[in-house]
């Protein structure tokens, strides 16, 4: 009874610890942005007690039993160092063969300045890789860290986070599938080494796969309770050159974002007479690009006349 009890009092102070961090603004990188540090892999810095220090974790999706691995090189600068590297799997039971994981690296601020690092994806006995990625690490006087993917097409959201109180923030997909994740990181806040339960921030890096947007659903709770203690809406839209956009969006209604019904076709942030030429086009022939979401005016999982009459409908009224 008495082990019951304070496991009961442990949950209530973790939670009252979430309560009290309040998410900063979220980092909306346009081009991109990614976590990360990095490394020299011929030297170990130890540092000086109670020197500050932030740390960077990076995480990419990958699946060794193809014989493809992520390898990467420095391409300038020695603000950072690698201090782990590890592999996850997706399937923790080993029952399941193929199955893939995650490749997890660590790295510590070194000294004030920024480092570029070339991530590869390929096999050791072909000469091509399948994917590259670059980060640029930058390190500031108070060794407080920032890091920037610089991949075309692909976008950041950073959220504040404190995974020591049993928090952490999760996200799942609302509407649309224009995007997919490309790396997750964790670059925790620059303290004295010798300080425990500092926080930081959360990365994602998402990819655009096609024109079109998706609208994702973030809440930061514990995972043994149902309700969140923050939630926030996130908007990516991805345009035909797949470059990806993010906006923070207010909370959608409870019938779901399908609900919302905006008319425009073209993406002008308009509803005009072009909206309705662009329908009528795109169901003649198909040879022009126009917002399919908003295309499906009746809901009904089809882009046909019957949404053309409806459009015409709004014009005229």
């Amino acid at each position: 009874m008495l082990k019951k009890k304070r496991t009961f009092i442990s949950k209530i102070l973790l939670a009252s610890m979430c309560v009290s961090i309040v998410p900063a603004t979220v980092a909306l990188a346009e081009e991109n942005a990614v976590i990360q540090e990095n490394v020299s892999n011929d030297i170990e810095v130890i540092p000086m007690f109670g020197e500050p220090q932030a740390t960077t974790s990076l995480a990419l999706k990958s699946n060794a039993s193809t014989g493809y691995s992520w390898k990467y090189t420095v391409v300038q600068g020695d603000s950072i160092v690698e201090s782990s590297k590890s592999y996850m799997p997706d399937d923790t039971s080993g029952t399941i063969d193929g199955s893939g994981g995650t490749d997890i690296w660590i790295f510590k601020s070194l000294k004030e300045g920024s480092t570029t690092l070339r991530f590869e994806y390929s096999r050791s006995w072909e000469k091509d890789e399948v994917e590259t990625k670059e980060f640029v690490i930058t390190v500031d006087s108070k060794m407080n860290t920032t890091v920037k993917e610089t991949t075309k097409g692909t976008a950041q959201i950073q959220l504040k986070a404190n995974p020591t109180t049993g928090c952490s923030w999760r996200y799942s997909v609302v509407q649309g599938e224009s995007i997919e994740e490309a790396s997750t990181l964790y670059v925790t806040d620059a303290v004295p080494a010798d300080i425990d339960g500092s926080g930081g921030t959360d990365i994602w890096v998402f990819k655009g796969l096609k024109e079109g947007s998706t609208l994702l659903k973030f809440e930061y709770l514990q995972s043994w309770l149902e309700n969140a203690f923050y939630t926030k809406y996130f908007n990516l839209a991805v345009d035909k050159d797949l470059n990806v956009t993010i906006t923070e969006v207010a909370e959608p209604p409870k019938d779901g974002p399908s609900s919302q019904i905006n008319y425009d076709i073209n993406g002008d942030s308009k509803v005009s007479l072009i909206d309705l030429v662009l329908l009528k086009k795109y169901l003649l022939d198909n040879t022009v690009v126009i917002n399919k979401d908003a295309a499906d005016i009746n809901r009904d999982g089809q882009i046909n006349a019957i949404d053309v009459a409806l459009l015409r409908k709004v014009l005229l009224t």
